[in-house]
C-alpha cells in the first residue's frame, strides 16, 4: 500500500467542466494501483478524514467487503460515512469544478490530472474549521477528533 507520505491532497480549482474532470479521473483510476477522487470542500474534515478513507477503501477490497467496483468509489463511501452510493455522492462529492479538494495516492497520478488543474494549494484547516464540518457527520468531540473520524469510518460499514 501507498505510504501516507506519498498521498496528495489538495485544494484546486479547474477551468475544464466536472463532466472533463470526471472523465479524465475515471480514466486515470483505470490504471494498476491509481486512485485520484474529487470531493466538496466543504465536507472534507483535514487528511486523516480522506487518507482514512483511502485505506478503509483498500482494505475493503482485500478483504471483500467493498460495495463499490472501484476504490476511488469506495473512497467516497467511507468519506460519506455511509453504504449508499447515490447519498455519498451528494453528501461529499465535488459539486464545481471552481474549487473542490482533490486526493490522490500518488504523485504519477496526481500528475496525470494536473493538465485540468488551474490551480491547486495545501488543504489547512483550523480546528474550529474541523469541528463544524465534523458536526455534519454526527461527530461532536473536541478532544482526539482524528480517531473519532476513523471511528465513524469504521462504524458506518457496519451499522447499514
Amino acid at each position: 500500500m501507498d505510504s501516507y507520505k506519498n498521498f496528495l491532497v489538495k485544494i484546486a480549482s479547474s477551468s475544464a467542466s466536472m463532466e472533463a474532470i470526471l472523465s479524465k479521473i475515471n480514466s486515470i483510476n483505470k490504471g494498476k494501483g491509481a486512485v485520484v477522487q474529487i470531493f466538496d470542500p466543504n465536507r472534507i474534515i483535514n487528511k486523516i478524514h480522506l487518507s482514512g478513507a483511502y485505506i478503509d477503501a483498500v482494505e475493503s477490497f482485500g478483504d471483500k467487503t467493498n460495495i463499490s467496483k472501484s476504490k476511488g468509489m469506495e473512497m467516497l463511501l467511507f468519506v460519506a460515512m455511509t453504504n449508499q452510493i447515490s447519498d455519498a455522492i451528494k453528501m461529499v462529492g465535488a459539486k464545481s469544478s471552481r474549487e473542490f479538494v482533490l486526493f490522490a495516492n500518488n504523485k504519477t497520478s496526481f500528475n496525470k490530472l494536473k493538465p485540468l488543474i488551474k490551480s491547486s494549494k495545501e488543504i489547512t484547516r483550523d480546528k474550529k474549521s474541523q469541528l463544524e464540518i465534523a458536526r455534519k457527520f454526527g461527530i461532536y468531540s473536541k478532544d482526539d477528533l482524528d480517531k473519532f473520524i476513523l471511528q465513524k469510518m469504521a462504524i458506518s460499514r457496519i451499522r447499514d
